[in-house]
């Protein structure tokens, strides 16, 4: 332990001061081991995070997992009654590679929200030579165990934050139904791939397809059968183009390719084929019709491109199931 506790303030202090530092997670939890250390003048100090909803202790390096419940010992009671304790054991196996010593105190990281207490984790001191925390260097380690569930449920708020702009992000992108993209992403790809295309000169295809009979499907076998047909759809054409083309959901019954480079009605051809060998819903076969564009041929901007390849598409609605129409007056019936 420290010889002159007027040192403890101080100490304290300058542990508090890791919070405000810059760092990532790890950093401040590591310094603030350091302080327990130097402040109880113990062997050894280590921490486990606690997971609620697993109800495990887990290590920081995440090499040791323990279960507080699995036996009615000292530990386990700290993270039951969020108090802390000393054990006068050498307490559990699992222990001796993370805080080695004859006797151990553990102190929980608490914090509390809208006064309900939770765990955050367990600040575990070995101690040597029969060396034990009076009351003031428990009370010393209790606010460097406070320090440190404050870090980790700051850093945890942060990456739920993170996941949730995330989420948020993917959502603005993709449609719910389908999990492709949607129409918004789909004419932001299309702005860049013809400025791309532009630049290197090269061709661009822009194919609109739509699914047959969506309407009559919904009134003889329901939404939820519609639903299902979307889906297949959009798996099945996902899964017939390149990594470098974009698929989306532009509108209620179609669906959109960007597809760089030539090559454009050949893909058009295998996606009406692989749709063709969608399992009948129902005993409807499924089935689309698509409009193609290609850029500059039949267009040079966005808009140009996606207008010649919808009224190529409104031409193959006219058409059986599986035509596909080129915007430069090319038909393929189905």
């Amino acid at each position: 332990m420290p010889s002159d506790r007027t040192n403890l303030p101080l100490s304290l202090l300058d542990a508090a001061r890791v919070l405000a530092r810059g760092g990532d997670l790890d950093a401040k939890l590591t310094a603030l081991l350091d302080h327990a250390r130097d402040l109880s003048g113990a062997s050894s100090a280590a921490l486990l995070f606690y997971d609620g909803e697993a109800d495990r202790l887990v290590s920081m390096d995440g090499a040791t997992v323990i279960d507080p419940g699995a036996d009615e010992d000292t530990l386990g009671a700290v993270v039951r009654n969020r108090r802390s304790a000393f054990d006068e054991g050498t307490g559990r196996r699992e222990l001796e590679r993370l805080a080695p010593g004859t006797r151990r105190t553990y102190v929980p990281l608490v914090v509390e929200d809208d006064g309900v207490a939770a765990v955050e984790g367990v600040l575990v001191v070995g101690f040597a030579d029969g060396a034990r925390p009076d009351e003031l260097m428990l009370d010393a380690l209790g606010a460097l165990a406070d320090m440190a569930a404050v870090a980790i449920r700051q850093a945890r708020l942060k990456n739920a934050l993170t996941e949730q702009a995330e989420y948020q992000e993917r959502l603005a992108h993709t449609d719910a139904l389908t999990g492709i993209a949607n129409r918004r992403t789909f004419e932001q790809m299309l702005e860049l791939e013809i400025a791309r295309a532009s630049r290197h000169s090269g061709p661009l295809t822009v194919a609109i397809f739509a699914v047959a009979d969506l309407d009559r499907l919904e009134r003889e076998h329901g939404g939820a059968a519609r639903d299902d047909v979307l889906r297949q759809v959009a798996s099945t054409l996902a899964g017939q183009v390149r990594l470098i083309d974009t698929v989306a959901r532009v509108g209620e019954d179609q669906f959109g390719v960007i597809a760089p480079g030539e090559g454009g009605l050949v893909m058009a051809r295998r996606v009406r084929d692989a749709v063709a060998a969608i399992p009948p819903d129902g005993g409807m076969a499924v089935a689309v019709r698509a409009g193609l564009a290609v850029h500059p041929d039949d267009g040079v901007t966005a808009d140009d491109v996606l207008g010649a390849a919808n009224r190529a598409l409104q031409i193959a609605q006219t058409q059986a199931a599986g035509a596909i129409v080129l915007a430069s007056g090319q038909m393929e019936p189905g």
